[in-house]
Formats: C-alpha cells, sequence, structure tokens
C-alpha cells in the first residue's frame, strides 16, 4: 500500500511540473518522462516483490497502450508529451492501484 502511494505521489509531482513546463513553454522535456521512467522500475519491482501480480498481463497491457499511444500520435490525434505521458502512466502502473478501489 506504501508503494501504492508512493508511485501515485512522485507520478502527481512530475506530471504537475510536465503541465506547468507545457503553460510556460508548450514544450515538456524528455528529461521529466524518463525520471518518471526509472523511477517506475525499482518500485514496481518491489510491488512484485508484495504483491506478485501477472507480469504477461502487465507486459501486454504496456504494448497494447504503447500501439495505442504511438497510433494516436502518428495520426495527429495526440502530441508527443500526450503520448510520452501515457506510455509513462502504463509503465508506472503495471496494475491499478489498490488505494483507489
Amino acid at each position: 500500500m506504501l508503494i501504492e502511494i508512493l508511485k501515485v505521489a512522485l507520478t502527481l509531482c512530475i506530471f504537475i511540473k510536465a503541465s506547468l513546463e507545457d503553460l510556460k513553454r508548450r514544450e515538456i522535456q524528455d528529461r521529466l518522462w524518463l525520471i518518471l521512467i526509472f523511477l517506475s522500475i525499482p518500485l514496481n519491482f518491489i510491488q512484485y516483490t508484495q504483491q506478485s501480480f501477472n507480469l504477461a498481463f502487465s507486459l501486454l497491457q504496456f504494448l497494447l497502450t504503447f500501439a495505442f499511444a504511438n497510433i494516436m500520435y502518428y495520426l495527429l490525434n495526440f502530441g508527443g508529451a500526450d503520448c510520452k505521458a501515457l506510455i509513462c502512466l502504463s509503465l508506472m502502473f503495471p496494475i491499478y492501484p489498490q488505494i483507489f478501489e
């Protein structure tokens, strides 16, 4: 439960920073998305050792989200930051956080 709260808090902080950057400069640095990706790896490992969720399902969910985000980007329905944000969300939350249930 603590890991999920930490993941939600970190994601919220990064997304707030990205929103402020977008409002100020109309562009979001890739550095923010990389931070979120690199934070998701150890946090998901810790969460997996505690909850043991289905890795195959999580990988499939990520691949489908990645494909959807890129299709929307290339169809010009999403901007680059929207695509990266959706991909980062799917990496940070391979399963639905129990704190929202």
